[in-house]
């Protein structure tokens, strides 16, 4: 019975090598579909979670075009993992659905800030180029970060900054503009 099925892409979902990805993917390593997979996906002998591989049914035929075009996308997706450990990846992976709502309500979420968010990102703005300019200014008048005023200055600055930060202001805000409950965001 023909199955016909349309070429498409698999998403890693564990890091491993080809072989560990076709061990998943398919009940016999040896099937003609399996050969396929790692053929069209020889360029890739080792993956991390994101990244996505080529699946084709052998008794579907494939365009040397389509085949391309395939290519093409898995290397341009699977491009954007370098640098990334297995483990940076996974847990990318793992929360994409929420990586990607924050993403999509940045803009609802800021513009529901207004003023109040502008003056929040600000006033941390303004703190860290406070503590940049006592350790200039200092430096500049003494020629060494060796006083007890600038020392004191150098206690309270981060502390201010540590209580900007911890606010738990971005939070609240990210909830109510994603309509989630506090316990979800808590708990992830």
């Amino acid at each position: 019975m023909p199955r016909n099925l349309v070429p498409g892409f698999c998403i890693v979902q564990q890091a491993g090598q080809l072989h560990f990805q076709a061990s998943m993917l398919f009940r016999d390593a040896n099937s003609p579909a399996a050969r396929l997979f790692m053929h069209h996906n020889a360029d890739t002998p080792w993956l991390i979670p994101g990244q996505v591989m080529i699946v084709t049914d052998p008794n579907t035929p494939l365009t040397p075009s389509l085949l391309q075009c395939l290519q093409q996308t898995k290397r341009q997706i699977n491009q954007r993992f370098i640098g990334f450990t297995p483990d940076e990846a996974g847990f990318l992976h793992r929360h994409y659905g929420t990586i990607a709502a924050l993403t999509a309500a940045g803009d609802k979420i800021f513009s529901t800030t207004g003023d109040a968010g502008e003056r929040y990102f600000s006033a941390i703005k303004s703190t860290l180029g406070k503590i940049e300019t006592a350790y200039q200014t200092q430096y500049r008048a003494q020629g060494t970060l060796n006083n007890e005023r600038f020392f004191a200055e150098r206690r309270r600055l981060p502390e201010e900054l540590k209580t900007m930060v911890n606010k738990p202001l971005l939070k609240s805000l990210s909830r109510q503009a994603l309509d989630l409950s506090s316990r979800s965001i808590v708990h992830q």
